[in-house]
């Protein structure tokens, strides 16, 4: 024993070995208590440690194991690996090895698992046996483990020629000591971890022979009973006491980031290992509060007895320790020091905080809860689900009084614990008003919440005239109220109602208006009403509205006659009329409008940020919680209400409580927020973004409705790609000094195409800008989700700079979302190829500068107040075919993450290959640049200047007229598409959300000369016989009209748009995420552009009634989705039916949006579904050297015939079998049946068998079939069939 020191300090100096280290926990049931609270029902999303649970053991075995590690000589280097055993036969060991530094991080995913999947029964022996013993490899065993000490001593020996040392731990009274009496032993709990170091340290010695024979456990464990005495069970004997009853009380001091602010200081604590507390120039006020709540705890009376348990709340989701306190030792029993003075502050996580307790294993009957977090924040998770009466301590202006207004308090310092500890007092006494009974501060009381319910009694909904009828010949008195057979819908509706404000949390103070809405424009009552008789008051109103008439509702009426001349802070409003606008003459009157719309009513086109469609009336909380949220934020507009003349209802109708997402923590921040509000009115002159790279310089303009736009334009995104950088990706722009002008466009990109009815007036190569159209009161304190738009122009022609700036303004910013339209490289400048160097001339220039320009977004939103985490990208027609692209491509999935994407008619289509190179170089001849090397050619283009070469480009399209080959397409090559075919490309659709659609002609009245033929869409499926399905797609689009084909309804251009948006969308489906698709149906104004005019203000036509009335509610449908991730509640996902969203609109016969069955049927029946087998028909055929015949007639396959001499032909054998079986199986066993047949025939019946052939027809259940010779094309007939 006295050689050991010896020998650790003598190696000190001396670089020592890795110590190879394999650790098992045991968390099977033998040690976990038992299943019934699985892990997996209190994991928290994101969370990488099991929350305590009734398996709190389990993470203090853990927590012990790493303590343990880490106590081990800072110089002995380990390699270590862990294993959880949860039972059973174990799981397979994953080879995955850690040291003492990051041993914690590395272990978690073994620890995670268990907590997901919990604990099974113990098979310690096979465990060992099938899982350890032909895994393990190592120089010292540390296990854990409750096992039976037979199992143990039988097991573990079995792995000495695999193990060199073993340390076991027995858990649960187990005691391995007469397997290992030196270095086993059984821990009574996990307050040593220090001993199990001490052990490791041992034999560490003595597997690299500095020591022999070390008994480790008489070493590290002295004091301990001789490890050869089995240990017994542990039990504690409660002695009857007669005293007073215990009170079990809980505190919890928050020390988050909520409360403590100064993340650096904790780098300084770390370093004083040797303090009993912080000092108090690193965390006074940590320090502060610890010292109010020992004061708290040692002011409580002496004849209350106490059980104290502690919780130093730092964020981090640890368990709650359930080792008591005395009120003696409270201040030096904590774990204060370690969490406050070592361990970094977390966020407030408070509903991982609530779970912590709930689960707690003790039965607590106080909670003293200390809390920095906001109130809001605090009641969307408390009260807590348990009976302990709770204390709750508001600091820096926080308060839980909504939640617990009798037993909560604030508190601006820690100099009164007095208040506190007579509620402590208070509560275990039984007062119900602890707050009042020790004159604790509390907030200012506040004005009732008015809320005015409006229910719909119209014929729209109630609807039922007989009874109307019925009643008003019948005298009232017979009634209390309508009977159910007359009214039940009216009936329900009002306990609906009641519901809702039943329902509404108890502490919110409200003023209750109702009125029965029955068509008529009656007057509405201004009584008020409270909680408690709203019920009673309400029945008065049914009971009248059984003996009036009901007439259909006409809401525009009704609100310019009746609710304007109402005021309150919330209406709610029931209707079964659809509404595509918002009520006229009311918008200052309520600050919250709630619309329910009934009977399949959609009203979030009018009202999307404040309504819900019930299809019953099953779930009031829905509407309860929305009025919930809305008292949070008048509670807030009721405190700066104390320091403004200012009403809370003005507030929130003009901002939207912006201010009031969290609670106002100073009043220098009450100042800044009541300066913005006052400010509002005042127009500002100069609006300036700071950028990284430097400012612009925007300007305001106002929308129709009120709303404040900042509009900055010329942004650049990317330095201007001319001179060297021409024909090079995309550069970030250099940084300035000076501010930048943004209040006029850049130039177009380059274009002059032959393909477009709207050329650009002004066009540069310095083009690479967006331009950005923002809500004034987007900010870095309220972000604003954003629209990224992409033009169309198949990467040719359009521009970013030649949409109608007031459409953009009235359709994007006046309803809060941020649009961004950025500009990319078109025609030459975007597409120009030297061949296969990516190095020399990358390909697809213009979607880099697209990709690159998302990646701007992201990084400087902030500085126009967006959102980077909201980010929508939106593209139509080349645009559209743009956004599919980056939806898909690897490299944007890898640098920028987006989750929504909206694709309008979008062209998805490659360029074929080598048709770029094959232009450039017809470019470069005429340029006059040819040169030998291929950098001689392209330092040559590069002086040449833009418009020379545009002017080329002009010449070469009208030369080439009318196949007009052009500039634009895009090439399938790595990075951005490493794919071989589009099939390949959708494989991997990103984690996301798409709105895609169509419109019901498209390219059908305006087909252009170059028009794709069916070749362009056999790729989309991944054809192997293009040419092939366009000759059969060409004959069945020009057939006779008796001809049973019908696809000829729409031009091949559109439907490659039809078939690209719908493998788009079941890509999606087909791996789980939402595709929004929609077709754009109204029967005028329905091709390609059209619908664009609602959203970008252009391609306008005059609208009739119906489009008006569409575009009242088509552009919210894309703004839905950009703000929630769906367009509306009544617009479903494509699912395997092919739903899909029919936008159209005829107010004459009623016809409204509806989901519909089978997107573009015939389209996608043929290519989809038919086309696919043809391919593969061919290429069967292919394979047997025939070619195809086709039916124009029928629109079928009717022969496939291979191809024969003429002596073959004169002495061809056909055995003619036209036969359907219900599978190919029965069509193969037929198949040898004739081949047998034909053999017999051909013996018995033909002179020269020689020279002929047996061919027979196999067809199978689809109508498939082909001539074949069953003694060379049986695989060939397997393969087909």
């Amino acid at each position: 024993m006295i050689l050991l020191p010896l020998v650790l300090l003598a190696t000190i100096a001396f670089a020592k070995p890795t110590l190879k280290v394999f650790v098992i926990s045991d968390f099977s049931l033998a040690f976990v208590p038992s299943s019934s609270s699985p892990y997996r029902s209190l994991l928290p999303s994101g969370r990488f440690i099991c929350p305590p649970s009734a398996y709190a053991d389990a993470l203090a075995q853990f927590q012990f194991t790493s303590d343990a590690i880490d106590g081990v000589q800072k110089d002995i280097p380990m390699s270590i690996q862990y294993y959880v055993y949860s039972g059973g036969d174990g799981d397979p060991i994953d080879n995955v090895f850690s040291n003492r530094d990051n041993f914690t991080e590395a272990s978690i995913p073994a620890y995670t698992k268990f907590c997901a999947e919990g604990p099974e029964e113990n098979d310690f022996e096979r465990f060992i046996k099938l899982t350890i013993t032909p895994s393990i490899n190592t120089e010292l065993l540390v296990i854990f483990t409750a096992a039976p000490q037979d199992q143990v001593d039988n097991a573990l020996p079995i792995l000495s020629s695999h193990v060199n040392q073993t340390i076991v731990l027995g858990l649960k009274g187990t005691s391995a000591s007469n397997a290992y009496p030196k270095s086993a032993v059984t821990l009574a709990d996990f307050s040593e971890p220090e001993r199990v170091s001490c052990m490791i340290n041992a034999l560490y010695e003595t597997i690299h022979d500095k020591v022999s024979d070390i008994d480790a456990v008489t070493f590290c464990y002295p004091q301990l009973i001789p490890p050869t005495v089995l240990a017994q069970e542990i039990t504690t004997t409660v002695t009857p006491t007669t005293e007073s009853p215990l009170n079990r009380i809980l505190f919890i001091n928050d020390f988050t980031t909520d409360f403590i602010k100064d993340d650096q200081s904790f780098a300084q604590a770390k370093q004083m290992a040797n303090s009993i507390k912080c000092p108090g120039n690193i965390h006074p006020e940590a320090g502060a509060q610890f010292d109010f709540t020992n004061a708290i705890i040692q002011g409580v009376s002496d004849d209350i007895r106490m059980e104290i348990y502690y919780y130093a709340n730092n964020g981090d989701g640890r368990l709650i320790s359930n080792f008591h306190i005395t009120k003696d030792s409270f201040p030096y029993d904590t774990d204060f020091k370690d969490v406050v003075c070592y361990d970094d502050a977390h966020p407030s996580d408070l509903p991982d905080l609530a779970t912590i307790i709930n689960v707690f294993s003790v039965e607590l009957d106080t909670i003293v809860l200390f809390s920095a977090s906001t109130q809001s924040e605090f009641d969307q998770v408390f009260p807590l689900d348990n009976d302990a009466a709770v204390i709750v301590v508001g600091m820096r202006e926080a308060s839980a009084s909504n939640a617990y207004p009798a037993t909560a308090t604030n508190i601006d310092d820690f100099s009164q614990p007095e208040v506190i500890t007579c509620m402590v007092e208070a509560t275990f006494n039984g007062n119900e008003d602890p707050v009042g009974s020790c004159g604790a501060p509390t907030r200012m009381p506040r004005p009732p919440l008015t809320i005015l319910f409006v229910n719909d009694f119209t014929s729209d909904f109630v609807g039922d005239y007989d009874a109307m009828v019925k009643m008003i010949t019948t005298p009232k008195a017979s009634y209390g109220k309508c009977p159910g057979g007359m009214y039940p819908l009216a009936g329900n509706e009002l306990n609906y109602t009641v519901d809702i404000v039943n329902s509404i949390r108890i502490d919110a103070s409200l003023g209750l208006i109702f009125h029965e809405y029955n068509g008529f424009n009656s007057e509405i009552s201004t009584s008020i009403f409270s909680r408690e008789n709203f019920a009673d008051s309400a029945d008065v109103y049914l009971k009248d509205a059984c003996f009036e008439d009901h007439i259909a509702s006409n809401l525009m009426s009704f609100s310019t006659e009746c609710l304007k001349w109402m005021t309150a802070d919330v209406l709610v409003l029931f209707t079964a009329e659809q509404l595509y606008q918002p009520l006229p003459d009311i918008s200052s009157n309520f600050a919250r409008i709630i619309v329910v719309g009934l009977n399949g009513v959609d009203p979030s086109i009018a009202y999307p940020d404040s309504s819900l469609s019930i299809a019953d009336f099953s779930q009031p909380k829905v509407v309860s919680c929305m009025i919930d949220k809305l008292w949070d934020y008048y509670v807030c507009l009721h405190d700066l209400e104390f320091f403004f003349t200012i009403t809370p209802t003005q507030i929130i109708t003009h901002f939207h409580c912006l201010a009031c997402n969290t609670l106002i923590r100073s009043m220098i921040i009450r100042l800044i927020a009541a300066l913005f509000i006052i400010g509002s009115a005042i127009a500002q002159d100069d609006w300036i973004a700071k950028t990284t790279y430097g400012s612009i310089q925007g300007y305001e303009t106002t929308s129709n409705n009120g709303t404040r736009v900042k509009v900055f334009k010329a942004v650049p995104f990317a330095a201007p790609p001319v001179g060297d950088l021409r024909w090079k990706l995309p550069e970030w722009p250099k940084k300035w000094n000076d501010v930048k002008d943004g209040t006029k466009y850049s130039a177009a990109c380059m274009s002059n195409s032959t393909t477009t009815k709207s050329p650009q007036e002004w066009v540069d190569e310095d083009c690479l800008y967006i331009n950005v159209f923002a809500p004034a009161h987007c900010s870095a304190e309220h972000k604003c989700p954003i629209i990224t738009f992409y033009h169309g122009g198949g990467m040719n022609y359009d521009s970013a700079v030649y949409y109608d700036d007031k459409a953009l303004i009235e359709t994007y910013p006046a309803n809060g979302v941020i649009l961004i339209v950025p500009a990319f490289r078109l025609g030459f400048t975007g597409q120009f190829s030297l061949g296969d160097n990516q190095e020399l001339v990358p390909s697809n220039l213009g979607v880099y500068d697209a990709l690159h320009a998302l990646k701007y977004v992201k990084q400087e939103a902030a500085a126009f107040g967006g959102d980077s985490d909201a980010i929508t990208v939106m593209g139509h027609s080349g645009g559209g075919g743009l956004s599919i692209l980056l939806a898909f491509s690897p490299v944007r999935k890898l640098q920028v993450s987006i989750d929504r994407f909206v694709m309008m008619s979008p062209g998805l289509a490659f360029d074929p290959p080598g048709n770029n190179e094959k232009l450039s170089k017809e470019m470069v001849e005429r340029a006059g640049c040819s040169s030998i090397s291929k950098k001689g050619t392209l330092a040559c283009m590069r002086k040449k200047s833009g418009p020379e070469l545009l002017a080329i480009q002009r010449a070469m399209e009208e030369e080439n007229a009318p196949s007009r080959s052009i500039f634009g397409g895009i090439v399938m090559c790595p990075p951005l598409f490493p794919f071989k075919s589009i099939p390949e490309l959708l494989e991997n659709p990103p984690k996301a959300s798409i709105l895609i659609g169509t419109t019901t002609k498209e390219m059908d009245l305006t087909p252009s000369e170059n028009a794709m033929h069916g070749a362009n869409v056999g790729t989309f499926i991944g054809a192997k016989n293009v040419k092939e399905l366009d000759e059969i797609y060409d004959s069945m689009t020009r057939s006779d009209k008796n001809s049973t084909f019908s696809y000829q309804t729409h031009v091949p251009e559109s439907q490659g748009l039809y078939v690209g948006v719908y493998i788009t969308a079941r890509a999606m489906l087909n791996k789980g995420q939402r595709a929004f698709v929609y077709s754009y149906d109204q029967p005028t104004h329905n091709k390609h552009t059209d619908d664009l005019s609602y959203l970008m203000g252009i391609h306008l036509f005059e609208q009739d009634e119906n489009e008006k009335e569409i575009a009242k509610f088509y552009p919210q449908l894309f703004l839905n989705f950009s703000k929630y991730g769906e367009p509306s509640p009544n617009w479903k996902p494509l699912n395997l039916k092919d739903r899909y969203y029919s936008v159209e609109v005829n107010l004459t016969s009623g016809r409204m949006p509806a989901m519909r069955n089978h997107y573009e049927q015939e389209t996608i029946d043929f290519w989809v579904r038919k086309a696919p087998k043809i391919d593969k028909t061919i290429t069967v055929a292919k394979a047997a050297g025939g070619k195809m015949k086709w039916d124009k007639t029928t629109g079928e396959f009717r022969d496939l015939i291979v191809e024969d001499d003429s002596t073959a032909a004169t002495n061809e054998a056909v055995v003619p079998v036209v036969v359907v079986y219900a599978s190919y199986f029965h069509s193969l066993l037929l198949l040898c049946f004739v081949f047998l047949l034909g053999v017999i025939l051909s013996c018995c019946f033909l002179s020269d068998s020689s020279s002929r052939e047996e061919r027979v027809w196999i067809l199978g259940p689809d109508g498939r079939g082909m001539r074949i010779d069953p003694r060379k094309d049986l695989m060939l007939a397997k393969q087909l069939f």
